[in-house]
């Protein structure tokens, strides 16, 4: 369906967009028509980029009742917002893409217009981690605990960088330091990819595990019915002494008549 390829492309390139957009609004240059044109267009994509996240957030508040009885045709036109995330009467749940899209629209903000304010970055980035990090363990709003234990690891390695660029907004800083924190910062995105890659590979390789196990498991065949074989038995026995009996009969018969032929013979 058009609006789950939308929403999919909007949550994946997100960031990307609105960064692209608002800085190019931030800029406003509309010398010639090119730029003129540049800049309507990044206006538009701007409001859709603000909007959308407040917009996915109140559709999905409006519409639980549609989720909760798990609604086929919702679910094809939307389900890419929620079918990952619980849906136990906990509308709290299902709000995890809108709250991730608004924490990266903060973000862009902040780098774009608070250039010039290294701490009050720092302080926002911090806090929004750490909210996002107290929504993901209070809440685990996705059904799949790996998905939890995932998003956990990701955003505890985030708020770790973020206390660390503190660091390179002081005044007290020297070379050691900074090349210290650096190489801190660098091991710590270093573990948070190799843990990532090595739970994926250990999940898929459980999941190809028991797709084999499954694969080979036999049928058992099926017991033989032997009820045709004795009812076929039995009409054999019938048919057998049935002609059995016949041709008793019928030797019987032929041995009256040679005795009423031999007793006419012997009186002519």
């Amino acid at each position: 369906y058009f609006f789950n390829n939308f929403l999919r492309f909007m949550t994946e390139g997100y960031l990307e967009i609105t960064f692209g957009a608002v800085l190019n609004v931030y800029s406003m240059r509309a010398g010639s028509p090119v730029e003129s044109i540049s800049l309507v267009l990044s206006i538009l994509f701007a409001l859709v980029c603000v909007v959308f996240p407040f917009m996915a957030f109140a559709l999905i508040y409006d519409k639980r009742k549609e989720i909760f009885d798990k609604n086929e045709d919702y679910l094809r036109k939307y389900g890419m917002m929620y079918d990952h995330f619980k849906d136990d009467r906990s509308w709290y749940h299902l709000q995890f893409y809108p709250t991730f899209l608004i924490r990266r629209l903060v973000f862009v903000i902040c780098l774009v217009l608070f250039e010039g304010y290294p701490e009050l970055q720092c302080n926002i980035f911090i806090t929004s981690s750490l909210l996002a990090l107290t929504y993901l363990i209070g809440l685990q709003p996705f059904k799949d605990k790996v998905n939890n234990v995932l998003m956990i690891i990701n955003e505890t390695c985030l708020l770790l960088v973020g206390f660390l660029q503190v660091v390179f907004t002081t005044d007290i800083k020297t070379k050691s330091l900074v090349d210290i924190t650096g190489w801190i910062m660098i091991a710590i995105c270093s573990t948070n990819v190799l843990a990532n890659f090595a739970i994926s590979v250990v999940v898929n390789v459980k999941a190809r595990i028991a797709k084999c196990k499954s694969s080979k498991v036999v049928e058992p065949e099926p017991e033989p019915d032997n009820t045709n074989m004795f009812r076929s038995t039995f009409v054999l026995n019938q048919s057998i002494v049935k002609s059995a009996v016949s041709s008793q009969t019928l030797t019987q018969e032929e041995a009256k008549q040679n005795v009423k032929i031999k007793g006419k013979s012997r009186f002519s």
